[in-house]
């Protein structure tokens, strides 16, 4: 086999590379990611949290009521005003009242920047000791965050194996012919 074959061949064989990354990565890539929750998903508080704080890996758009807080009895507990933050489009936020002891669900919808919608949901819990009045010790507790378990950079990490494994398949090819 003359070395220009096998320089076709390494050349076809890097685009199809290249081609798979693009077409597999991509989904994986272009939608917004939850990063951090802000109280932790299954964070027992002992502190009054103030707020949720969403934090997404590129900007979102929060429209149409974007994240509901619920009380275990069923009751909206969140302000019903979320939006991100001006000088942060990445972090979602929703102003909390003073909560009662109980477990919280939060439900999410945002829009990525491609379009389309992403959402999720997790819970947290309010312990006796948070409701105590502020004279008693009570009041807004410190960010207590959670990293969410990412999937994003699976993709890339993937794509790179790919094509590190076609190049050096290539290089083999090459050494032989």
């Amino acid at each position: 086999m003359t070395a220009g074959a096998v320089g076709r061949r390494l050349g076809v064989l890097l685009g199809l590379a290249t081609l798979l990354v693009v077409l597999c990565g991509s989904p994986v890539l272009a939608h917004a990611e939850l990063l951090r929750a802000t109280p932790a998903n299954g964070k027992a508080l002992s502190k009054q949290p103030g707020e949720v704080r969403l934090v997404f890996d590129e900007p979102v758009r929060a429209e149409f009521d974007p994240v509901k807080v619920t009380h275990e009895n069923g009751d909206r507990v969140d302000d019903g005003e979320a939006d991100t933050l001006t000088e942060d489009p990445d972090v979602l936020v929703a102003e909390l009242g003073d909560l009662p002891a109980g477990d919280y669900t939060v439900e999410w919808r945002v829009t990525s920047a491609d379009g389309d919608p992403i959402s999720g949901e997790y819970g947290f819990s309010v312990s006796e000791s948070a409701v105590e009045t502020p004279e008693d010790g009570g009041g807004a507790a410190a960010p207590e965050e959670q990293d969410a378990v990412g999937g994003g950079t699976l993709g890339v990490v993937l794509g790179v194996l790919v094509i590190g494994g076609v190049a050096v398949a290539g290089f083999v090819m090459l050494r032989r012919g």
